[in-house]
């Protein structure tokens, strides 16, 4: 027996948890970080990953039990290594994300020129 879960396996369970807590969060904008890219033995499977939870039909990798009825959508899903400062894209994500929900909150010059004054 395994007792270590899969990230899609910690995704789902993530959502479940959101739902039961409020229907209205699953709905909100949502950033999915794979983080620690930097331990993984197949440097290639956070880009695996990454395209899995891109895809709206993510769920139906998973037995019927653990399947979220409201699936997250996210809007990025972003690998990362934060150990090795490799969050720029997480960084960019963030800023674009919020100036989404609160335009009035991060100028448009912000976005245009974030490497410089945010990130």
């Amino acid at each position: 027996m395994n007792i270590f879960r899969t990230p899609l396996e910690v995704v789902a369970l993530l959502n479940l948890e959101l739902e039961n807590y409020s229907k209205k969060l699953v709905q909100k904008p949502a950033l999915l970080v794979l983080n620690k890219t930097d331990i993984v033995s197949d440097e290639k499977e956070p880009l695996r990953l990454a395209e899995m939870f891109r895809k709206l039909d993510w769920p139906l990798q998973l037995p019927e039990e653990m399947r979220p009825r409201n699936p997250l959508q996210f809007d990025y899903v972003i690998p990362a290594s934060a150990k090795l400062g490799d969050i720029g894209d997480l960084k960019r994500a963030l800023l674009r994300t919020y100036r989404n929900v609160r335009p009035s909150i991060v100028p448009m010059d912000v976005l245009e020129d974030d490497e410089k004054s945010l990130l």
